[in-house]
């Protein structure tokens, strides 16, 4: 979840589902991200979640959803219309606080962790979440955020993108589509 977002201060936390927005059922993200879309920002929305087994509904004050961008290491990364393969993918360096956070193993010596993944990009849909390890990029070793938003920029006209990624210790290669 990103840090003060309307959904933080609302108090929804990592690992609530969420069920309905405004009494309406939500069948899964796409559908969560369109209902949430098609209400103004500045729209006080009910959520109903479940969080350890039991049903909430919590308030949220909706905002203006950040524009997309590529592959960026911080906020201050330039924003990029352009589609691309890794749209939507936020990228930091690992250190001691993000191993902790996202439960990275001492063996993983260098990558970039994903911060936040758009629900919507292809990176999602490829089956890349926050937590992961971006080991290498089209077979190059990747070791830090600056280098991987390099190399997604030299990307942009790539239809296909292979990745080796780590979750929790196991590596794995992960192909992401370009949507046209």
């Amino acid at each position: 979840m990103q840090p003060k977002s309307p959904a933080e201060k609302a108090g929804i936390e990592t690992g609530d589902v969420v069920v309905e927005v405004n009494g309406h059922k939500v069948e899964g993200p796409r559908e969560l991200q369109l209902q949430v879309a098609s209400i103004a920002p500045g729209t006080k929305t009910d959520i109903k979640l479940f969080r350890d087994g039991k049903e909430k509904t919590v308030s949220v004050l909706l905002g203006e959803r950040p524009s997309q961008k590529l592959a960026s290491a911080n906020e201050d990364q330039p924003k990029n219309e352009d589609p691309d393969v890794l749209d939507g993918v936020t990228v930091g360096d690992l250190d001691a606080d993000v191993r902790k956070q996202f439960d990275i193993p001492e063996s993983i010596k260098n990558g970039v962790v994903v911060t936040k993944v758009d629900g919507d990009s292809p990176s999602s849909e490829a089956g890349i979440r926050a937590g992961d390890v971006v080991l290498e990029i089209n077979r190059q070793a990747i070791s830090n955020a600056k280098q991987a938003v390099e190399m997604s920029e030299k990307l942009k006209k790539e239809k296909k993108v292979l990745l080796r990624v780590s979750t929790k210790g196991s590596t794995r290669y992960v192909v992401v589509e370009r949507k046209d």
